[in-house]
């Protein structure tokens, strides 16, 4: 679940961090305020919530587990720790 989040918080932050570096790169701006205060927020926003939508819709249909297949989560079981597993139904 944090690996989900982490990817997607990255693809939505992935516009404005390449906004910046364009800024600073080009235009030679060194403060953060100044780069941002002229940001196309709208288009910045879109561009984020387009890319962190196609990584949900990535990892959703990338992460499916077999229908045939039940997870078992780890047990406390004589004295040890059993790792969680799949097994057939």
């Amino acid at each position: 679940m944090t690996r989900i989040l982490l990817v997607n918080l990255l693809l939505f932050l992935l516009p404005f961090i390449a906004y910046g570096l364009w800024r600073r790169i080009v235009h030679g701006e060194r403060s953060g305020r100044l780069v941002f205060e002229e940001a196309p927020a709208v288009i910045l926003l879109a561009a984020g919530v387009v890319l962190a939508s196609v990584g949900l819709f990535f990892l959703a249909s990338y992460d499916r587990q077999s229908v045939e297949r039940r997870y078992v989560p780890p047990a406390y079981k004589n004295g040890a720790i059993q790792p969680g597993h799949f097994e057939k139904r």
